[in-house]
């Protein structure tokens, strides 16, 4: 997938949040130079995981809950 991103040039990859997306996965987009974004988070926990596995955006249908809570 990522060596489909870079030849096809863009600039990141946007893809339903998933537990494949991991902190192996995340560095690796990252090292090619694209952005990560995931979508549609609406679960704290799963929240957590994509932000440590290095995702730069989260979609989410409560974006005002969703921050709340991840500030706690």
């Amino acid at each position: 997938m990522i060596t489909e991103a870079r030849r096809l040039g863009v600039d990141g990859l946007d893809l339903q949040a998933c537990q494949l997306i991991d902190k192996p996965f995340g560095d690796a987009v990252l090292q090619a130079h694209l952005e990560l974004v995931v979508w549609t988070v609406n679960d704290v926990a799963l929240a957590r995981q994509m932000i440590a596995a290095g995702v730069q955006g989260i979609t989410t249908d409560r974006p005002g809950w969703l921050r709340q809570e991840l500030a706690r």
